[in-house]
Protein backbone atom coordinates (compact mmCIF):
# COMPACT_ATOMS: atom_id res chain seq x y z
CA UNK A 1 0.00 0.00 0.00
CA UNK A 2 2.72 2.39 0.65
CA UNK A 3 4.63 1.50 -2.25
CA UNK A 4 1.79 1.69 -4.31
CA UNK A 5 1.07 5.59 -2.60
CA UNK A 6 4.87 6.60 -3.05
CA UNK A 7 5.33 5.53 -6.07
CA UNK A 8 1.64 6.41 -8.16
CA UNK A 9 -0.35 9.60 -8.95
CA UNK A 10 2.79 12.31 -9.49
CA UNK A 11 1.48 15.64 -10.71
CA UNK A 12 3.24 18.76 -10.45
CA UNK A 13 1.86 20.14 -6.91
CA UNK A 14 3.84 16.94 -5.37
CA UNK A 15 6.85 17.46 -7.53
CA UNK A 16 6.88 21.23 -6.53
CA UNK A 17 6.63 20.40 -3.37
CA UNK A 18 9.44 17.66 -3.07
CA UNK A 19 11.76 20.38 -5.08
CA UNK A 20 11.01 23.00 -2.31
CA UNK A 21 11.44 20.58 0.00
CA UNK A 22 14.77 19.38 -0.93
CA UNK A 23 15.89 22.56 -1.85
CA UNK A 24 15.23 23.92 1.81
CA UNK A 25 17.31 20.25 3.33
CA UNK A 26 20.20 21.53 1.21
CA UNK A 27 20.33 25.40 2.15
CA UNK A 28 19.08 24.14 6.04
CA UNK A 29 22.33 22.21 6.44
CA UNK A 30 24.29 24.45 3.99
CA UNK A 31 23.70 27.37 6.27
CA UNK A 32 23.40 25.20 9.77
CA UNK A 33 19.96 26.87 9.51
CA UNK A 34 18.02 23.10 11.65
CA UNK A 35 14.53 24.85 11.39
CA UNK A 36 14.55 25.16 7.55
CA UNK A 37 16.37 21.62 7.08
CA UNK A 38 13.34 20.43 9.48
CA UNK A 39 10.64 22.04 7.44
CA UNK A 40 12.23 20.98 4.45
CA UNK A 41 12.41 17.35 5.72
CA UNK A 42 8.21 17.63 6.66
CA UNK A 43 7.85 19.05 2.98
CA UNK A 44 9.42 16.25 1.40
CA UNK A 45 7.98 13.42 3.17
CA UNK A 46 4.38 15.24 2.74
CA UNK A 47 5.22 15.30 -0.81
CA UNK A 48 6.04 11.24 -0.89
CA UNK A 49 3.27 9.95 1.48
CA UNK A 50 1.28 11.99 -0.88
CA UNK A 51 -0.74 13.58 1.85
CA UNK A 52 -1.60 16.86 3.58
CA UNK A 53 -0.90 18.54 6.92
CA UNK A 54 -3.20 16.48 8.79
CA UNK A 55 -1.18 13.38 8.17
CA UNK A 56 -3.03 10.33 7.04
CA UNK A 57 -6.10 11.01 8.75
CA UNK A 58 -8.21 13.15 5.96
CA UNK A 59 -5.97 15.69 4.07
CA UNK A 60 -4.84 13.53 1.06
CA UNK A 61 -5.65 14.51 -2.50
CA UNK A 62 -8.28 13.23 -4.00
CA UNK A 63 -7.89 10.82 -6.47
CA UNK A 64 -9.73 11.11 -9.48
CA UNK A 65 -11.61 8.15 -10.92
CA UNK A 66 -13.78 7.60 -13.41
CA UNK A 67 -17.71 7.07 -13.17
CA UNK A 68 -19.13 4.09 -14.06
CA UNK A 69 -23.02 4.69 -14.28
CA UNK A 70 -23.61 8.70 -14.20
CA UNK A 71 -27.22 9.36 -13.13
CA UNK A 72 -29.56 10.33 -15.91
CA UNK A 73 -30.92 13.79 -15.18
CA UNK A 74 -34.90 14.40 -15.64
CA UNK A 75 -36.33 17.63 -16.14
CA UNK A 76 -39.30 19.01 -15.36
CA UNK A 77 -40.89 21.74 -16.47
CA UNK A 78 -42.18 24.43 -14.36
CA UNK A 79 -45.51 26.27 -15.45
CA UNK A 80 -46.44 29.95 -14.72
Amino acid sequence: MMKSRIFNNWNVVRWVRLLFGLGAVITGLWQKEYLATIAGTFLMITALANTGCCGASGCAPRINRKKENPKEIIYEEVGP
